[in-house]
């Protein structure tokens, strides 16, 4: 685990340039109680046992992407300065925050910004909707070691945590 945010922040930057140009094909909103959500971006990948969810395409109980970002900490869908939705509205209306999350769907990513020092991130799109994540909190009471996000690429893991700190690892 690594504490020093000058080399985290470089070290992040260069594993989420994987992600540019790519499409992101699916958002997995979380769903009653949590604001999570799933983004699955580049190839599909098959997964080993599918996932038998009702609430998931028949694409995403059987792939998985290239990349993906899992968001548990707070985020905003914008554009330009109009927040389209939040993590708040998933708490108040699920399908209509569900409905303008999946307009990044079929859109590429155009530019990634990792901000210091808790390496919040702003995801751009061809279509000009921008998500941004913010590590300010997951509503865990502990804190310590929750993550705030998670990006899978290539067959390995990397959680980002509180403080700015970065863990690898599946």
């Amino acid at each position: 685990m690594s504490t020093d945010r000058a080399w985290a922040t470089r070290e992040l930057e260069q594993l989420l340039q994987g992600v540019l140009g790519k499409e992101c094909w699916s958002v997995v909103p979380g769903s009653g109680s949590n604001s999570t959500i799933a983004l699955d971006f580049g190839r599909h990948v098959k997964l080993d046992q599918p996932i038998m969810n009702p609430k998931l395409t028949a694409e995403q109980q059987y792939y998985e992407g290239e990349f993906s970002l899992l968001i548990y900490c707070d985020w905003a869908l914008k554009l330009g300065t109009i927040e389209v939705t939040t993590w708040e509205d998933m708490f108040d209306d699920l399908e209509e925050s569900e409905y303008q999350l999946n307009k990044v769907v079929g859109q590429r990513v155009t530019e990634i910004d990792v901000i210091p020092p808790r390496l919040d991130l702003d995801i751009h799109f061809d279509n000009g909707l921008c998500l941004e994540v913010r590590c300010v909190g997951t509503g865990d009471a502990d804190e310590t070691d929750s993550e705030h996000y998670l990006y899978f690429f290539q067959g390995d893991a990397v959680s980002v945590l509180p403080g700015g700190r970065l863990d690898f690892g599946p």
